[in-house]
């Protein structure tokens, strides 16, 4: 099925990504979503990497402790990763598939969201009309030509821009694969209701897809796959 699926969406270039989850004490936000999730990856790149040499795999892992909603953000404590080692059921999935740990690219949230001030800031500077500012609010992103608002920052007393909201890090996210070599991304999002410490819905992945988009006109496609309890969901 796996291959079926989804092996005509591979191209040369694409970075394959899965099993996103956030850090914890306990690893208790590793899942049997986030697992399947993160085996279609990399089984996906496992069949293709001989196909297509500039093929990569990489991993979303929050390590901010925060996960928002279009209502607000749900916030807790999260160990270092100075002493991070990957949960036990992915690495297991790397060695049956002969993928060495070396290949996977981690991509750490708080790094992401540092990007994520960044693009903001240089959107700011270059006087964006769609990029409005709230008083005591934050900045959104406001589209006259469809009707588009997303929630960019969130106001914050110590920082001018505000703390980055989960679209303009997904946005953010899309673009550092780009900025590391990539043209493309295909990536694997478990969204059931039971994984929302990991992924609240996928609505604010969807918003930060656009917003690269608009940032970037020049940025390969983000094709996005959404596994539920029930069904499978994807953005091509």
């Amino acid at each position: 099925m796996l291959q079926h699926t989804f092996t005509q969406a591979v191209e040369n270039g694409m970075m394959i990504t899965g099993g996103h989850f956030t850090l914890t004490y306990d690893g208790s936000s590793i899942n049997a979503g986030t697992i399947e999730s993160f085996r279609c990856c990399a089984q996906l790149y496992s069949s293709e990497k001989k196909k297509y040499p500039k093929l990569g795999i990489g991993i979303l892992i929050n390590d901010i402790g925060a996960v928002c909603s279009s209502s607000g953000c749900q916030t807790q404590r999260v160990p270092t990763r100075a002493a991070f080692a990957l949960p036990d059921a992915y690495q297991t999935i790397l060695d049956e598939l002969g993928i060495q740990k070396e290949e996977l690219v981690i991509f750490w949230e708080k790094h992401i969201r540092n990007r994520a001030k960044k693009q903001l800031h240089s959107q700011i500077v270059k006087q964006n009309p769609s990029i409005v500012y709230r008083e005591k609010e934050g900045y959104i992103y406001r589209s006259n030509q469809n009707s588009v608002e997303i929630i960019l920052s969130r106001y914050n007393d110590n920082d001018k821009r505000g703390t980055p909201a989960c679209p303009l890090i997904m946005s953010a996210y899309s673009l550092e694969h780009k900025r590391l070599g990539y043209s493309s991304s295909l990536n694997f999002y478990y969204v059931g209701e039971d994984n929302f410490m990991n992924i609240a819905n996928h609505f604010v992945i969807e918003k930060g897809c656009y917003l690269a988009s608009c940032f970037d006109p020049s940025i390969g496609q983000t094709k996005n796959v959404y596994f539920f309890k029930d069904k499978t969901m994807k953005n091509f």
